[in-house]
């Protein structure tokens, strides 16, 4: 029996050994390249805007780096701690832009060729004097005017004397059907 007990003794010792320590998680993720992410204009939808438009998304970028910059076109762009940006940008007299954005993060960076799509612009023909653009029409759906104030239905001061004109049903005179 003393030999069971001396050898749960020395078993039971022998686990409760001192506990091994884990090495430090360092504060900086090992070194990857910044990672550049658009989310606006979508690439399936194109920009209505013809003279300039913003584009924005995110920067991934490691953990206390605090010398990431990001350019688009070589402008600079500010880039707040999440990694977030938003950037206004000209546009190109043309249905399709592209944008070079440039992250860097020393001694990585990473360079995106971001492509959006621009809604054509009507041009009319060379010569042309007057013409009607049928997309520009304004307002398009029912106007309403506060009572006394809008358009007269009159037909202004030249108007002959004698009926007016009325907007409506025409109805029958009596006595014709």
């Amino acid at each position: 029996m003393r030999l069971v007990r001396a050898a749960l003794l020395l078993a039971v010792m022998g686990c409760a050994a001192a506990p091994r320590r884990a090495r430090p998680v360092p504060d900086v993720l090992p070194a990857a390249p910044p990672h550049i992410t658009v989310v606006y204009p979508d690439t399936a939808v194109p920009i209505q805007a013809h003279d300039s438009s913003f584009l924005f998304g995110n920067v991934t970028r490691r953990r206390g780096d605090v010398t990431l910059t990001l350019t688009i076109d070589g402008r600079p762009v500010p880039v707040l701690a999440t990694g977030a940006w938003l950037a206004w940008v000209p546009l190109p007299d043309d249905t399709i832009a592209a944008f070079r954005l440039v992250a860097r993060a020393p001694p990585d960076s990473e360079v995106t060729v971001f492509t959006a799509r621009i809604a054509p612009t009507f041009r009319p023909l060379p010569g042309a004097t007057v013409w009607i653009d049928t997309t520009s029409f304004t307002p398009i759906d029912t106007l309403v005017a506060p009572a006394g104030e809008g358009i007269r239905r009159g037909a202004g001061p030249r108007a002959r004397p004698g009926p007016r004109p009325r907007a409506g049903r025409a109805r029958p005179r009596h006595g014709t059907r």
